[in-house]
Parts: structure tokens; sequence; C-alpha cells
């Protein structure tokens, strides 16, 4: 597997190379969506798109990525549409067919009512002037406009052109123009006033284009430029001699575009040359159109559509269509020499080494060095290939070199070898010997630091012949493809993983800067400038910024850039003194240059295609807008509560970087995750008021404007407020008259039952309270004078301990049980007695065990003759029975302090000590307890614990 991985990749370092034209073409195609390659018009929407004709039913718009087909559809109309002239509103497409003006307005086709009938072919004219109105100009060279949806003759145009009109031109206004410069000015105001160019000869003209007070006028076979007042004239290609120039125009580069007898041409101080390179063969061409980023497009007859582009990537014509391995320079003219897949080295006169593969290069003043796979090390001195013996089996893959002094250093699949002269010493990796399974992939020297990257193998040092593994613990297994210092003289290292490694010159680990959704690997690396680089890897070739130890920028080069997409071989990578940087593919060598000429990146537009809800196309709705017929405003039933929206952007420039985000405003507060989804769905949607916004952001990383779309579920009769309103007002009517009804019987009766219950509780309370006391009391009593009389007896020995235990069981029994008679009770109901009762238990509590308990309130204050409900006298006893037992175990205290007072409309009853808790080792159910009495009876318990002491409030309501 090691070797396998080793033969995709390769080192390199600078070159530089000419082209006799700045000029490079994309072309789209088949290959995007493209079915009909006979391309006649374009033109541009308001969202960037461009629309095509065809030599067919169909029209095409063009998102920059991919084609999307539409067919002309007419009522009633079954025979051939022929497309000529196409147009875009802010609206709506038009297209100039053998029929008429059609309008599409993203939902259905509509043929424009003409007053009087036009003669269309293709060499018609569609214009669409500076305040969005619509002109023809037919094959007869009458003007027409379209004037509320119908076609309007305009004679004034010829009467004052004295003749058929020509062509027309734009500069601050509409400029028409015929034979003899007689042109023909339309204002905003569409006052038409006439001129004429009387330095140009009495001859038929077919284009203008005029930049300031430079005019160039389309003649047949040649071209008049006036500047000031110098006229000069300048012939066509002769091929093209006899063929008039239908389009001139000048791109946002400043190069001069000519269109004329189907070729393209431009135009430059050495004259008038036609186009004629690999990428562009020259078809038949149709016509020429200028973007609203002054980018040149271009409609032939068989190949679709080319886009003129000031690359940055352009491919070398030497090595092309070969896999490049590795590249260097050679000599003082820095001729590039190329190593290949299988044709072994290029680029001398001679080819060397033929068949072999050639994956490694190192060059000094005098030599220079090859490894290849399989096939061992070369020297090339003076025209003249040499084999360098090094070791035989695993050290014939050779896949770096590099030297110091007169110490050759050469990795390979056994280990590292150092050559110093005529000697050669061989030293094996660790696990490397017998099977190979580590190789060298990369060197670094760094005075006496030789550090070594490795397949599998992780990041080694070779000091005084031995290995030593360095970095941190995740790169041990890893395969290390580049070392290389940075402007700022960190070391970045590189390998088969989603992150740059960064070490310092003592070679100890920094940092990573994390790659992960970008790269899973990086075959090459290269620094642009400062915090700049450019990488190769499995995805493409990426441009990076960096800051803070993070990325800053992303930007994936494609088509749009000129680079196919192909894959990239390791360390296959060289950078020029001027600052380009080469890199090998698997299908020839590409330069990339970084000019601060080439074209900002573009503010992506973003608008919605489509807008759908289950079972029922949405063009029933009423209110669409623009070119897709969306709706302005959805508004949906109940029952059809589920939307779907397609998205798209558009980016001329870089289309292959956009993504989105959305969200429902209503439903969602934040927006979704970045992404290059084009189409969502929200199902089940309540009724309510909802607005669907989506984003997009492309190579610019500025995010563009929102398109958004208002929806609206209509909530059914039984969804209403005023459904909801009128049932409760039913249900409440019920209620009111059954309540009105029953009511005063029912009150009657209860009233009459609370009195019988009252009088029975308290008739049962006091026999219970006197049965308990007779029976239970009295024979307790009896039981704790038995045991008292039994312990006299027996005063010592395991009997005394009986008795004693006995007699203290049965005194808590015996309290416990007159408690529990005091509190049902119906005379203890009262706050006084519930006061008086823990008083006199507090005094024998306490006293007992030596610890002072004070009273500050008097039981007999006329604020506590108040009356508790049933059964809130025993909860407070046994809330402060809990709490003092607690205090005596727990508090190591010398006083004990009980309070009780009014507090507003609630009552607190108050257990304070001067001591310090220990707390048991394991806490037991007493406080649980309290706190569950305290809420019985609607009250409060608060503990409060100092260094003074142990405060216990027990809070409650009073009526």
């Amino acid at each position: 597997m090691c070797r396998v991985l080793f033969i995709l990749f390769v080192g390199l370092t600078q070159l530089n190379v000419c082209f006799s034209q700045n000029l490079s073409f994309v072309k789209y195609g088949r290959s995007e969506g493209l079915n009909h390659s006979q391309i006649f018009d374009i033109a541009q929407d308001a969202n960037d798109n461009l629309w095509l004709t065809t030599a067919s039913y169909f029209i095409y718009r063009f998102d920059g990525r991919e084609f999307f087909q539409h067919r002309i559809s007419l009522a009633n109309y079954y025979g051939r549409i022929s497309t000529y002239k196409i147009i875009a509103d802010d609206q709506s497409i038009w297209i100039l067919t053998n029929l008429g003006l059609v309008k599409y307005d993203g939902k259905k086709y509509a043929l424009a009512p003409a007053d009087e009938k036009l003669k269309i072919g293709f060499n018609s004219k569609l214009i669409l002037d500076y305040n969005k109105r619509i002109w023809i100009c037919d094959e007869a060279g009458e003007i027409f406009r379209v004037e509320n949806g119908r076609i309007k003759k305009i004679p004034e145009v010829r009467q004052k052109a004295s003749g058929p009109i020509a062509g027309f031109y734009r500069d601050t206004q509409l400029v028409f123009f015929s034979k003899g410069g007689i042109t023909v000015r339309v204002d905003d105001n569409q006052t038409i006033r006439s001129g004429k160019l009387d330095w140009l000869p009495d001859e038929e003209i077919f284009s203008i284009l005029q930049i300031n007070d430079v005019y160039y006028v389309g003649l047949k076979g040649k071209i008049i430029r006036k500047k000031d007042r110098a006229l000069e004239t300048i012939p066509l290609p002769p091929d093209l001699s006899g063929n008039p120039v239908q389009y001139i125009s000048k791109d946002r580069n400043g190069i001069l575009w000519i269109h004329s007898g189907g070729s393209l041409c431009i135009l430059d101080e050495k004259g008038i040359r036609k186009v004629q390179q690999n990428d562009f063969t020259g078809n038949l061409i149709f016509s020429v159109f200028k973007d609203r980023n002054q980018s040149i497009w271009i409609a032939t007859d068989g190949e679709g559509i080319f886009n003129d582009r000031n690359h940055a990537l352009k491919k070398l014509n030497s090595g092309k269509d070969q896999h490049i391995m590795s590249m260097a320079f050679l000599g003082r003219d820095s001729t590039l020499i190329i190593g290949t897949y299988n044709a072994g080295l290029l680029g001398l006169d001679n080819n060397l080494l033929p068949g072999k593969m050639i994956i490694s290069s190192y060059v000094d003043d005098s030599e220079v060095l090859l490894g290849t796979y399989g096939s061992g090390l070369y020297r090339l001195k003076d025209g003249v290939i040499t084999s360098i013996p090094i070791s035989e089996k695993l050290g014939q893959f050779i896949g770096a070199i590099r030297k110091q002094g007169n110490t050759t250093f050469v990795g390979s699949l056994y280990g590292l070898h150092i050559i110093d002269g005529s000697s050669v010493k061989s030293y094996a990796l660790p696990g490397s010997e017998n099977s190979g399974s580590s190789a060298i992939s990369t060197i670094y020297i760094s005075g006496k630091s030789i550090i070594l990257g490795c397949e599998y193998g992780g990041i080694q040092q070779f000091v005084n012949g031995q290995f030593r593994e360095i970095g941190p613990g995740h790169l041990a297994e890893s395969s290390i493809y580049g070392i290389h210092e940075s402007p700022q003289g960190d070391i970045f290292v590189t390998g088969e993983f989603s992150s740059i490694e960064v070490f310092n010159q003592a070679l100890e680990w920094k940092y990573s800067i994390r790659l992960e959704g970008v790269v899973s690997d990086i075959l090459f690396i290269e620094f642009i400038e400062k915090d700049q680089v450019l990488v190769g890897s499995n995805e493409g070739v990426f441009g990076l910024g960096l800051e803070d130890r993070k990325v800053k920028s992303v930007k994936k080069y494609g088509k749009m850039d000129g680079y196919g997409d192909e894959e990239v071989y390791v360390n296959s990578s060289l950078r020029e003194k001027s600052g380009a940087i080469l890199f090998g593919t698997v299908k020839g060598a590409y330069r990339i240059t970084f000019s601060s000429d080439q074209v900002a990146a573009a503010i992506p537009k973003t608008y919605l295609t489509d807008i759908r809800y289950p079972e029922q196309p949405y063009d029933t709705i009423e209110g669409e807008s623009g070119y897709f017929g969306v709706p302005k405003k959805l508004v949906l039933p109940t029952d059809f509560n589920s939307v779907t929206a397609s998205f798209s952007a558009t980016d001329l420039e870089n289309p292959y970087n956009i993504q989105f985000h959305y969200r429902l405003v209503g439903l969602e507060e934040n927006w979704s995750p970045v992404g290059s989804l084009r189409q969502v769905t929200y199902s089940k949607l309540s009724p309510g008021e909802y607005e669907f916004q989506v984003q997009a952001i492309g190579e610019s990383k500025i995010w563009g404007s929102i398109a958004s779309l208002p929806v609206v579920i209509v909530p059914g009769w039984w969804q209403t407020r005023w459904f909801y309103f009128g049932l409760a007002g039913v249900i409440v009517g019920v209620t009111l008259v059954s309540i009105w009804v029953t009511s005063s019987y029912r009150v009657r009766q209860l009233q009459l039952r609370e009195k019988m219950r009252a009088s029975e509780s308290v008739k049962i309370r006091k026999q219970m309270s006197m049965d308990f006391h007779d029976e239970m009391g009295n024979k307790l009593a009896s039981m704790l004078a038995q045991a008292s009389l039994l312990k006299l007896k027996y005063k010592e020995g395991e009997l005394y301990k009986v008795f004693d235990f006995f007699e203290r069981n049965a005194f808590s029994i015996y309290h416990g049980t007159k408690d529990f008679i005091w509190t049902i009770d119906v005379s203890s109901n009262s706050l006084k007695e519930v006061i008086s009762y823990l008083s006199d238990f507090g005094f024998s509590f306490f006293e007992r065990n030596s610890i002072g308990f004070h009273v500050t309130s008097d039981p007999l204050d006329s604020n506590y003759h108040i009356q508790l409900e049933d059964g809130q006298n025993r909860h407070i006893i046994l809330i402060f029975k809990e709490a003092m037992t607690n205090v005596l175990k727990h508090a190591k205290c010398k006083n004990v302090y009980f309070a009780a007072y009014r507090s507003g409309k609630q009552f607190v009853l108050q257990l304070s000590d001067d001591g310090i808790w220990v707390e048991p080792s394991n806490g037991g159910k007493g406080l649980r307890n309290m706190q569950l009495r305290a809420s019985k009876i609607g009250g409060t318990l608060h503990i409060d614990k100092n260094e003074n002491g142990t405060i216990i409030n027990l809070s409650f309501d009073i009526k």
C-alpha cells in the first residue's frame, strides 16, 4: 500500500513561462446540462443568470454551474418555433422568435400582440434601454417599441435616420444608426433627435463602440477608429475582408473584441488578429455578449458558450497530458525540467530516462539528482545521465533528495542513505528493514538537524546514526508529505491528515491549524505570502488565508479559474522567484499567479426558484413575481400546511463556493448551519404568519441580500379565534346556569353537614382523649412504677440493665402518648396552648441535661389567643420536639432560647442556641421530616447556622 501511495506524489522549486496571448477560455456545454450546443444569443437577468436562445423550442438559463432547460409553449400553436434574440428585464424574459416577441414570466409564455406585422429573422435586434423599455429592429430596418404589452411601430426613428436602421449603441442614451453615419438619439423623455457622424464614409454601418471621445465603427471588412480628429482605418484579417463587423466591445481587461464573419478577433496596437487557441477552436460564432462584470461570453454553433477569463491558473504546454510527478529548474537560464509517470524526464532537447517513473528531484549549480520509483537514483550533469548505486531492493524507490555541501541525503522505502563522495551509508528506518512499511517522503535540513517525513512513520530526527521520533503523538502513525519553513521562520508539517502542524526552529511542536471540512490531507503546500498558502489535496487545490492560528478564508480553484480539477501529486509544487507557483497533476502541469489585477470576488445574488406545497402546484396562487413565477406572498389553507422552497444564487466569477443558510421566521429564531443544499421543506405548520428567508455567501465571504417569502397558514373555521371565543362562551353560560340552579341547595346542605361534623368531631376527640388517658395512660404509669421497683431490687447486673431499658422506653412511650392525647384534645388547638406546651417540654427536656432553657415570650400574651386549624398543633409540636432533640445531640450548647412573635400576617416560632453544631457522619431523616411537616401546615422552615449558634425559624400564615 505504501508503494502505491508513494507513486502518487513529489516535489519542485520555481519557473517563468510566457504566453503569446493573454487569453484563455472556459467552455460550457453538455457536461453542464446544455443539450443544444447551437447557441444564437445571450442575455443576463437581474439575478445575474445568463439566458440563451437555441435553434429549437428551448431556451436555457445558466447560473454559472449548470444549465436549466425551458420549453417555449404557446397556446393553440403546434408548429416550429425558432428563437433568435433574447433580453431580460427585472421581471420577465423576452424572446424574439419567428412568430414574434414572446414574454416568459417564469410560469407561462405569451405572444405580445403587434399593431403591424414585423419581419423577424436572425439579423433582427432586440434592445432593452436604460429605462427598461423594449425595442425591436426588424429585418427591414423598422423600429418598434413595446408599450403596455403591445408592439407599436415607431416610424419617426427611420424617418430621422433617412433609411433603414442598421444597428444601435449606448452612450448616455440609446442611439440608433443607419447608412452614412446618421444617428438617432432617444432620450429619457422619448424625444427623438438625429445627427450625423460626418467623418464617416457613405457606407453601410454595422456596429459602433464609443468610449469617451473615441469611436470604433464597424464597416464591411474594416474598422474606422476616430480619436480626437485623427481617423484610422483598420482592416480585418484577409480571410474576413468581405465580412461586416457585427460587434465591437471592450472588456474589463481592456481587450477590444471584434465579431465578424462568424469569427472572433481582438484589436490592440498591433492590429486585428483572429483568436485561435487550443481551448477555443474558432467554431462559427453567432453572437458576443458582455455581462455586468464586463466579461465576454461567446455563443457558438456546435460547442455551446465560451467565457474569456483572465485565469489565475494556466496549463503549461510542456508535459501537457502527462502525469507530472516532479519539477525543478536547471541552470542559469532556469530551464524547467519535469519528471513524469512514464515518459521519463522532459524539458531538455532529448527526453531522458524514457519509461522511468521520476518521483523526486534536486538541483544545485552543477548537477540534477533524480529519484525514481523502483529504478534507483540518477545524476544529470553536462547533459549526461549516470546511475548512482546506493542499495538494492527497497533502496531503489527514491522518495526524497537533499544536499548539504558535498553530502547528499537520499530517502527511500528502506530508510536514509548518506552519500559522501564515493561512500554510501544506509540507515534503515525502524520497522522498514524487511517490509518497507515506512518510507521517507520528504527531507528537511536545518543546520546540523536532518528531519525526515515518513509514510506511516510520522517525523523522525536523524542524529548520530540514530532515528528519534519527534512531534505530537497523533503524528506517530501518520504519513508526512511535506516539511517547509514559513516566511515567519516556523516549520509547517503537512501530510495525510486534515491539519497543518506548526513547529518552532527548535523542532518543538507549537499548534495545529485545523482544516476539517476543507481538506482531508495536504499533498503539497507553498507559501504565497506571509499569511497565504496554496495547498493541494485529494479534494482539490485551495488558497488559504491564515490568521491567529486559524483559517480565515478559503478559495477553491476550479473551472472559472482555469483549473480542470485534476488529481494532484504529492510534493509536485514549485515556486518561481516571481511568486508564481507550479504544480503537477495527472494531466499536466499548471502555473498559478496571484495578480492584484484579478477581479475581486463578487457577492452572490440570492433568489427563490420554486415554491411548492403537497398535491397542488403553486401556479394557482395569485401574485407571482420574478423569472420563476414565485408568489409574492404564499397564503395556504390549514390542510396544505407543508411548504418546499427551492433557492439558488449566481456568481458567474466563481460559482463553486456558494453556500446558503435559511430560516422560517415565526418558527425558528436562528439561521440553519451553512451548507450547499438548495431546497428545504417545512411540514405540519401550525396556523399563523411566517416568513421564509434565505441568504447566500460566496468567494467574497460576504453575505448577500436576503431573499424572502411571506407564508400565511389560514386556520380552519374550527381553529379561528372567534370559534374558540364562541365555544368558550357556550361552556361558560351552561356552567353558570348549572351553578345558579344548584349552588343554593348545595351551600345549605354543606353548611348543615359542617356543623354536624364539627359537633361530632369535638365529641369524638374528647372521648378519645378520655379513653386514651384512662386506658393507656394508667397502664403505662403502672408499668413505669413496676420497672422502678424492680430496679431498686436488682441494683446491678444484667437484670438491672433490662429493667432500666424497659423503664426508659416505657417513660418515652408514656410521655409520647400524653403528647398525642393532648393534641387530639379540642382545647389544645389554641396557639397559646402550643406555646405553653413547648415551653414546659423545653424546661423539662433541657434542665435534666444541665442546659439552660429560656422562654422570651409570655404564653398568656393576648397575641397568642389564636385558634389553629385541625392538626396544625401536632405538626408544630413534633417539629420543635425534633429540633430540641437535635440541639441536644449536636449543638454542644449551654443555653437554648425559645421565642414566639407575630410578623405581619405570619406567626413565627423560633428556637436558637449558643452552641457549635457537629453534623452526624450519616444524615438522618429528622430535617426532611421537619421540612415536610412545615409544608403540610403551609409554613416555611428556615435554619441559619453561624459561629454564634443556630437559629431555627418556623413561619406560617395566621387567620
